[in-house]
């Protein structure tokens, strides 16, 4: 039985369930991945936020809920990239935590279960970044699902927001460059950026009893990430940015759309090309 915490926790849960659908849909309209997430909606329990706190989003598997913290579901309440908002951090929580719903729900499958012991052997005697060794395989399992897939849509979305913002800049005939080197200043910025955060290897993680999250050194185990980019990503999130770009037309791949975009823009504003990267001509 609860104490009086977590009694007082529960009384002040807001339910949210009927708010995921509608992002669920808006997620879909850029080619996010979101079969696993209506999934989850179907056959999990409900979503819920705290009216009143800071803390932290958590998937409880015991209730199989989800807890999100204040204010992520109204940040994605109108999801779109063209309004630069910094809705990536929410897109990563929201995936993150459905990840491990996902794998709650279908662990007792046969596919799934063998996969999770497989990926617990592998994590067995695996080092953590304090030196120890891991003790909660099943954790760190679930732990780096939830961080790979986070990270490789937000990583997607940021990318997706970059293209629109030098859309946006060489729409009006202004220079990206001239605010300065960044992530966002030329569509080699952009694949740059999008190729190194999709080189990362290392998810996961194992909560300590006075230390927090204590990251694992080791990388994920090549199967769990096969599962979570073709099972749950769908194949839609891409190794390399240029494979965003193949594949559908520039009327139906959002990506080779603003490319091409870019390109007219930049030839229109930009007689010189200075600020084409030689790959983009």
């Amino acid at each position: 039985m609860g104490g009086l915490g977590e009694i007082y926790e529960r009384k002040m849960m807001k339910d949210i369930s009927t708010k995921i659908p509608p992002i669920i849909n808006l997620a879909e309209k850029y080619n996010l991945p979101v079969e696993y997430l209506r999934y989850v909606v179907a056959n999990y329990g409900r979503f819920y936020t705290l009216e009143k706190s800071e803390g932290t989003s958590y998937t409880d598997t015991i209730f199989d809920e989800i807890h999100l913290e204040p204010g992520l579901v109204e940040s994605l309440n109108n999801l779109d990239p063209s309004d630069f908002m910094p809705e990536s951090d929410s897109l990563q929580t929201l995936y993150h935590e459905m990840t491990h719903a996902y794998i709650d729900l279908r662990e007792n499958e046969w596919a799934t279960k063998e996969l999770i012991a497989s990926a617990e052997t592998y994590y067995e005697g695996a080092k953590l970044q304090n030196g120890e060794e891991v003790g909660r395989t099943y954790q760190v399992v679930q732990e780096a699902a939830g961080a790979y897939v986070g990270h490789r849509v937000a990583t997607y979305w940021n990318a997706l927001q970059g293209l629109h913002w030098l859309r946006n800049n060489y729409s009006k005939g202004i220079d990206p460059l001239k605010y300065g080197k960044n992530s966002n200043g030329s569509l080699a910025e952009i694949e740059k950026t999008y190729n190194a955060e999709m080189s990362r290897i290392v998810y996961g993680y194992e909560q300590g009893l006075f230390s927090g999250q204590i990251p694992v050194k080791k990388p994920i185990f090549h199967r769990l990430k096969y599962f979570c980019d073709t099972v749950i990503l769908e194949n839609k999130i891409k190794a390399e940015f240029s494979e965003l770009l193949k594949g559908g037309t520039i009327y139906t791949n959002k990506f080779k759309s603003l490319v091409d975009e870019i390109n007219t823009q930049k030839s229109i504003w930009f007689d010189d090309h200075s600020v084409s990267p030689k790959i983009w001509a």
